[in-house]
C-alpha cells in the first residue's frame, strides 16, 4: 500500500516552495528538491523501483492544517520511481497548469473541501489554490560576496581572476604570518613567498606593486578559501586578467537592483562573442524610455561598481566578463529570451524586494489596458512564466495566462508590417 501511495505524485519539473534546512525559502522543481536530498546508497527501495529517503524534519513547505489555515509543515520523505506509462496534465481556467499521475489526489472545491483523483477529475470540477502565501516571509534582502561565489563557481579561472587594492604591507603581513613558522631560515616576505608559490620574486613583485593579485596565488597562501575571504578586506575590487573592466566585491540586494533585476529579466540579454580581437563578454538592458536607461546606468555604476555605456538610444551595456558571469551564473537569470527565470535570491528576499523586481519586469515588458485595471505582459520563457506565477500568488494578487501558439509576426503586428504578396514574407 505505501509503495502504490508513494508513486502516487508529481511530474519532475513542477515547481514547489520550500525552506531549505537552512531557513533560505526557494521556488525549484521538483526533480531538484529530490535529487538533492536522496542518497541511492542509503535510500530505502521496494520490488517497484521505488526508492524513499526519511529526511530530518528540517525542510518546510507551505501547507494547510485541518482548519484550512496556511501553515508550513516538514517534508517526512523524498521519494523517486518509474514513471507510470502516462501522466494527466491539468490545466486550471487562469492558465495554471500541473501534470501528475493518474492516481494523485487533487483538492477540488463543492462547498466543501475534499480530494479527487486527477484520473477523475472532470471540467466541471473547482480546484483548490492559495490566494495569497503569507507563510513565505523571508527576513533579510542577500548581499552577494562576489570574490566568493567565483572563487567557488567552475566556470571562473582562478589564475585569471584578479584581486585589486590589496595593501602591500597588510600582504606581506598576511604572507609572514601565514609561511614564516614552517619556513626554514630567515623569512623575506617576498623572496619566501614566491618560492612557496613556486614563482620568481620578480613576478610576484609586480602583483604586490600593481596591488592586483591573482586569486590562484591567495589560495595557495590561505589556508583555506573561508581564511581568504576573511581575511581580505571588504574594498577590494576584482577583475579578471586581460578584460579592463572589474567590479565591486560586495553587491547588495536592495529595491534599485531588485527592480534592475526585474527589467534584465523582461528586456536583457548577456552574451559571450568571438571577435578577430578575442572573446568578449557584454550584458545588455533594453530600454526604450530615456529615464529607464538612466536608470539601469546609475544603479549599474552605483551598486554594482561597473561602467555601462548607452550603446545606442534603446541599450545600456557594460563590457566584460565579471557581470555577464554574474548574470549568468551567480544569479542563473538566463541569458536569452528563453532561457530567463527569477532569480532564486528574490524568492528568498523580503516583500518590498519582490514588488520592486515585478516593479521592473512590467515597466520593461508590461502594458496597461484600457478598458480595465489589468496589466500584462509576453514572454517566450516557461520557466519565467512559473516564476512571476509563484511571486504574485505570494502577494496576493490574481494572474492567469494565455498562451499563443508562434506564428509569423506579420499575423500578431499587422499595423508594422507592409505585404506585397502572400506568397512573399513579409517586411518591415
Amino acid at each position: 500500500f505505501h509503495a502504490a501511495k508513494r508513486r502516487n505524485c508529481f511530474h519532475p519539473n513542477t515547481k514547489l516552495w520550500f525552506r531549505d534546512e537552512a531557513g533560505s525559502w526557494h521556488h525549484d522543481d521538483i526533480r531538484t528538491f529530490v535529487e538533492e536530498r536522496l542518497d541511492e546508497e542509503t535510500a530505502d527501495s521496494d520490488d517497484f523501483g521505488t526508492l524513499v529517503q526519511e529526511l530530518d524534519g528540517d525542510v518546510f513547505v507551505p501547507s494547510i492544517d485541518e482548519d484550512g489555515n496556511e501553515v508550513v509543515k516538514p517534508v517526512e520523505a523524498v521519494s523517486k520511481h518509474p514513471s507510470p506509462d502516462h501522466m494527466v496534465r491539468v490545466e486550471t481556467r487562469s492558465g495554471r497548469e500541473i501534470t501528475v499521475t493518474p492516481d494523485h489526489e487533487m483538492h477540488v472545491f463543492d462547498g466543501e473541501l475534499r480530494s479527487k483523483r486527477a484520473s477523475e477529475l472532470t471540467e466541471a470540477d473547482n480546484l483548490a489554490k492559495p490566494e495569497h502565501l503569507d507563510v513565505v516571509s523571508p527576513d533579510e534582502p542577500k548581499r552577494f560576496d562576489l570574490l566568493e561565489e567565483l572563487l567557488r563557481c567552475e566556470n571562473v579561472d582562478n589564475g585569471r581572476l584578479m584581486v585589486k587594492g590589496l595593501d602591500r604591507d597588510d600582504l606581506y603581513e598576511v604572507f609572514t604570518e601565514t609561511l614564516a613558522e614552517d619556513h626554514e631560515g630567515r623569512f623575506y616576505p617576498l623572496k619566501s613567498t614566491a618560492e612557496y608559490l613556486g614563482t620568481t620574486k620578480k613576478a610576484l613583485s609586480n602583483y604586490v606593486y600593481r596591488e592586483s593579485i591573482p586569486a590562484e596565488l591567495l589560495i595557495a597562501v590561505f589556508d583555506s578559501v573561508d581564511d581568504l575571504l576573511r581575511r581580505v578586506p571588504n574594498d577590494v575590487r576584482l577583475g579578471m586578467k586581460r578584460d579592463a573592466p572589474d567590479m565591486d566585491r560586495f553587491i547588495d540586494l536592495n529595491e534599485r537592483v531588485a527592480t534592475l533585476l526585474g527589467y534584465y529579466a523582461a528586456e536583457g540579454f548577456a552574451r559571450e562573442q568571438e571577435t578577430p580581437k578575442g572573446t568578449i563578454h557584454q550584458t545588455t538592458i533594453c530600454g526604450t524610455e530615456v529615464e529607464a536607461r538612466d536608470f539601469f546606468v546609475d544603479v549599474l555604476r552605483e551598486e554594482f561598481g561597473v561602467e555601462p555605456y548607452y550603446e545606442n538610444e534603446a541599450k545600456v551595456t557594460v563590457s566584460g566578463r565579471l557581470l555577464r558571469t554574474f548574470f549568468d551564473t551567480v544569479l542563473d537569470a538566463g541569458v536569452t529570451a528563453d532561457s530567463k527565470q527569477v532569480p532564486q535570491v528574490v524568492f528568498d528576499a523580503p516583500d518590498e524586494i519582490v514588488t520592486s523586481f515585478l516593479s521592473g519586469y512590467f515597466s520593461g515588458d508590461g502594458a496597461v489596458s484600457t478598458n480595465a485595471t489589468v496589466v500584462s505582459a509576453t514572454t517566450v520563457s516557461k520557466e519565467l512564466k512559473e516564476d512571476l506565477f509563484a511571486l504574485l500568488t505570494r502577494l496576493g494578487i490574481v494572474a492567469s495566462v494565455d498562451v499563443t501558439e508562434p506564428g509569423p509576426l506579420v499575423e500578431y503586428f499587422p499595423d508594422y508590417y507592409d505585404v506585397d504578396s502572400p506568397k512573399q514574407s513579409a517586411r518591415r
